[in-house]
This record gives C-alpha cells, sequence and structure tokens, in this order.
C-alpha cells in the first residue's frame, strides 16, 4: 500500500505502508529496514518525495511502479524527471531463496535459468538490482538511479544491520527524505 502523507499531524506515525509520497516542506517521511531494501525517489522540480520498504514481496508486487504510479497520480511526477536511491540492503552474495520465491524474480532476470526453477534448488537474488531494473523499465534514466553498496548481512557488521545475519535482536535501518522548507 502506498500512503500520501502531509503534514496535519506533525509527530509520531503519519501512516502505515509499503510506501509514503509527499509534497509537504519540513515533514519526513523514513522508513526502517535491516535487510530489505529502502528506496526514496524525488521529483526536484515538483518538490515531490517517497519512501519505499522493498522486501522481496514487494518488489516482485512490483511496490515501485505502485509508488510512482501514486506519485502520478497525487503530484504529476513523470518517472523520467525523478531520481532515485537505493539503500543498503542484503545482496545476492547472502540473499538465498527458495525455487518458488525465486521464480517470482525471473520476469526481470531472463537471462537467469536458475530462476525460472530448475531442478527446484535454491538460488540467489538481487534485490537492489532489480528494483534498478524496474525503475529503469517504468522510466528513470539510468543515471538518476543511486544505490548504496555493500550488503547488510556479509558487510562490516557495525556498519549495517542484518535480520538474517542478527535474528530478533538485530537493529533497524533508517532512511529518511524531506522537501527543503523554502526561506522566507
Amino acid at each position: 500500500m502506498v500512503v500520501k502523507v502531509s503534514g496535519d499531524q506533525t509527530q509520531g506515525v503519519l501512516g502505515e505502508g509499503d510506501a509514503m509520497v509527499s509534497r509537504q516542506p519540513g515533514l519526513w517521511i523514513g522508513v526502517r529496514t535491516a535487510d530489505c531494501a529502502p528506496l526514496i525517489l524525488a521529483d526536484p522540480a515538483l518538490q515531490a518525495v517517497a519512501v519505499v520498504h522493498a522486501g522481496w514481496r514487494g518488489t516482485v508486487n512490483l511496490i515501485v511502479c505502485r509508488t510512482l504510479e501514486r506519485m502520478a497520480a497525487e503530484f504529476g511526477a513523470r518517472p523520467a524527471d525523478m531520481l532515485a536511491a537505493i539503500g543498503p540492503a542484503i545482496g545476492a552474495c547472502c540473499y538465498e531463496v527458495g525455487a518458488d520465491v525465486a521464480r517470482q524474480f525471473a520476469p526481470w532476470w531472463a537471462e537467469r535459468a536458475d530462476l525460472r526453477g530448475g531442478g527446484g534448488g535454491h538460488a540467489h537474488v538481487d534485490i537492489p538490482a532489480t528494483l534498478r531494473r524496474q525503475l529503469t523499465a517504468a522510466g528513470l534514466d539510468p543515471a538518476n538511479i543511486s544505490t548504496v553498496g555493500g550488503c547488510t548481512r556479509c558487510g562490516s557488521p557495525g556498519r549495517y544491520h542484518s535480520f538474517r545475519r542478527d535474528g530478533v535482536a538485530a537493529g533497524r535501518m533508517i532512511s529518511a527524505v524531506r522537501i527543503r522548507p523554502r526561506a522566507l
């Protein structure tokens, strides 16, 4: 679910969903992650922003596309005018999934036979790279998509939180964005 938020409530939870969109200057919107990919979208000309929580389910269910559609409907935003930043997430090196999950990534990775379930084994999937492909297919210029490298699981434990590495004791990272209020 993509939620539109505004400054009507200035403290606490503004909404819950897989993504939030806003055009409210000064309002911080954010997402907490610990292996899932955080994604920030911005249309600088329209002063519109979004944050997205993209785990495997959100990724295969096109949460990025749903967020872009909501930004277009609410604000008139166009993917060609947007900037995107994909934050730290579990990498393909450590994100091994079963054949049932792997098959759901196959539409974005035609060159990978292992994702089509051949042999019924496990496969490694790359959520940030899949998000990049989805953003590009939706019309974002690849030069306007930034990705924070590194794997949350096998990267430096002091740098990133990872649920797969630390279990329920894992902390959470916060990725946030706001529209800077204009000076008077």
